[in-house]
């Protein structure tokens, strides 16, 4: 688990602590890649290191879920999709976890679900999500699925509950073509270097992979 990267006398510094011994380990290297979240970089990096011009990243909490089922029975009109929709919900719907397995056939399904809590600032909204207990997302997962699935709690076996208090970065007015954005993946003394999904505002897999390549590439750039 790092803690802290810094640049040190021409090199960087990456501070661990080992999840099994639980002990402090320094790895010393010429050049290192941060793929993570902006609120987890302005924690890691000293303030001496960190980029120049501090930009604002919002982030949504989220909760997510997955649920496991005994049995599924589908519904009149189109079969079952791996991203499902509902027409009326403050939720994304789910997706069908088991759309990769080779087996047509499946005993028990899962399905994980997806609600953007956005009644209220992201601090507020943070704050409901940690102090309501499980039983109430239960609840309200149960209610919301049985919009589409009228029946689906007699099939309910198991409720896994994430909350997520920093899950997306929000994409607020006037960020993506902030010049605040585009400084915060500026590398450091050309020796750690920036990649996340954040660096545009978005969170999808399209920016996180260009963002990867685009860092790699400057690195190597460097060597």
């Amino acid at each position: 688990m790092v803690y802290s990267v810094n640049v040190s006398d021409d090199k960087v510094h990456v501070d661990c602590i080992d999840s099994i011994s639980h002990k402090p380990i320094r790895y010393i290297c010429n050049n290192c890649i941060l793929a993570i979240p902006q609120f987890i970089t302005n924690r890691l990096l000293s303030q001496v290191n960190k980029p120049s011009g501090k930009a604002t990243f919002s982030y949504a909490p989220w909760m997510v879920a997955n649920i496991t089922l005994k049995e599924f029975k589908d519904r009149k009109g189109a079969p079952l999709s791996w991203d499902n929709v509902f027409y009326d919900s403050k939720s994304l719907g789910y997706v069908n976890a088991n759309h990769q397995h080779e087996n047509s056939f499946h005993e028990k399904r899962v399905i994980t679900y997806y609600l953007p809590l956005t009644d209220s600032d992201p601090v507020t909204e943070r704050k409901k999500l940690y102090e309501t207990d499980a039983q109430y997302w239960k609840n309200h997962i149960i209610n919301d699925l049985s919009q589409m699935h009228p029946d689906i709690d007699k099939s309910i076996e198991n409720i896994d509950i994430w909350r997520w208090g920093h899950g997306m970065v929000r994409p607020i007015p006037g960020f993506i073509w902030s010049d605040e954005r585009k400084n915060a993946r500026h590398n450091i003394d050309h020796k750690i270097f920036f990649a996340h999904s954040d660096l545009s505002g978005i969170s999808i897999f399209e920016e996180a992979f260009y963002h990867g390549t685009r860092a790699a590439k400057e690195l190597l750039n460097k060597l």
